[in-house]
């Protein structure tokens, strides 16, 4: 990777959108990481999900959730003059690192993955490929320039 690209981290909760070339990397647990990448505009980004919806709290910045992460993205995207058919759309993370809660109700990470399909989908998309659920965590390095995602799957 080249030592002159911009290197962002994304922590949970943030994302990044920009058309200059850059290395964004993350880890994932139950958290969910959508990539996006246009090759003709030369806009990528990616962001770093951390519950899948925000629904009436107001207490946590916007881009803590899937679905306003997501929807944001895509409406930068548009903005910067991206065409639909020009995203190539990928969905990480979603683990299955805290269980299930005592209602047996499913984990947050499947949550997660499912509120990213559904804004995905409700938008005419779906991820052209996909590495989620499971019991391990993910380190995920996005190359921009290329759209490349590596993955490394992290144990606890």
């Amino acid at each position: 990777m080249d030592a002159g690209i911009r290197k962002v981290y994304l922590r949970p909760g943030e994302l990044y959108v920009a058309r200059e070339p850059a290395i964004i990397s993350t880890v994932l647990g139950s958290c969910v990481s959508v990539t996006i990448h246009s090759g003709q505009s030369g806009v990528s980004g990616m962001c770093h999900a951390i519950m899948p919806t925000k629904g009436v709290s107001f207490e946590e910045p916007a881009f803590h959730y899937v679905d306003c992460a997501v929807d944001y993205m895509m409406k930068v995207f548009n903005g910067l003059g991206t065409d639909n058919n020009e995203m190539v759309i990928k969905l990480f993370g979603g683990s299955d690192m805290l269980g299930r809660n005592e209602r047996h109700q499913r984990n947050i990470g499947a949550q997660n993955v499912e509120m990213a399909k559904r804004v995905l989908h409700a938008r005419g998309f779906s991820p052209r490929m996909s590495d989620t659920g499971g019991k391990l965590g993910r380190k995920i390095i996005f190359n921009t320039m290329t759209n490349e995602v590596f993955l490394k799957r992290i144990g606890v």
